[in-house]
């Protein structure tokens, strides 16, 4: 009898939670916000790369189909959808040096996340739009390949070419995927 009377109120006690608690959760809003936003997935991947007072283009990483948009003190400056590969490309005008600029990816589905970054002023050994005074080292020796790397020992390189990244370009030779990902 005494576990009869236990299985009985535990089930009045589980029947009554469950016919109240939809009541309840109508009177607290807050709950519901934050179910929802646990119900929500976070961006695993999202990243901006630095952005110089000569570019034309800010560039990062996301997840494919996001949205991504830049914003300089609250007015949206541009936006781009993440491609297939998981990169961002948004056309910009130049921005001063020390400028504030808000970068949000948002997607159905995912909490939106920002990231702030400032202008940098261009320099000649990191400007982003400049590439003929960066060095490059070449495939030379024995190898035939037409490949260019950052540095004269990348993958343990034999005999390189020291050159500028434009005169490589301009002979033919394309980055080495693994130095510039």
């Amino acid at each position: 009898m005494k576990k009869i009377f236990k299985s009985l109120t535990l089930s009045f006690v589980i029947a009554f939670t469950m016919s109240i608690a939809p009541t309840l959760s109508a009177f607290n809003t807050e709950t519901m916000s934050v179910v929802e936003a646990a119900s929500k997935k976070t961006f695993k991947t999202f990243t901006v790369n630095s952005v110089y007072n000569t570019s034309t283009k800010i560039t990062g990483k996301g997840l494919k189909g996001a949205t991504v948009k830049a914003y300089v003190s609250g007015k949206q400056i541009g936006k781009s959808t993440v491609s297939s590969s998981g990169t961002y490309s948004i056309k910009i005008s130049k921005k001063k040096k020390n400028t504030k600029i808000t970068i949000k990816i948002s997607k159905s589905g995912y909490t939106t996340r920002s990231k702030t970054i400032t202008v940098k002023g261009s320099s000649s050994s990191s400007s982003s739009n400049s590439s003929s005074s960066k060095y490059v080292y070449a495939n030379g020796g024995i190898s035939t390949s037409k490949i260019y790397h950052k540095t004269s020992k990348a993958h343990n390189m034999e005999g390189a070419i020291k050159m500028t990244e434009s005169k490589a370009k301009s002979k033919g030779y394309r980055a080495c995927k693994r130095c510039w990902r």
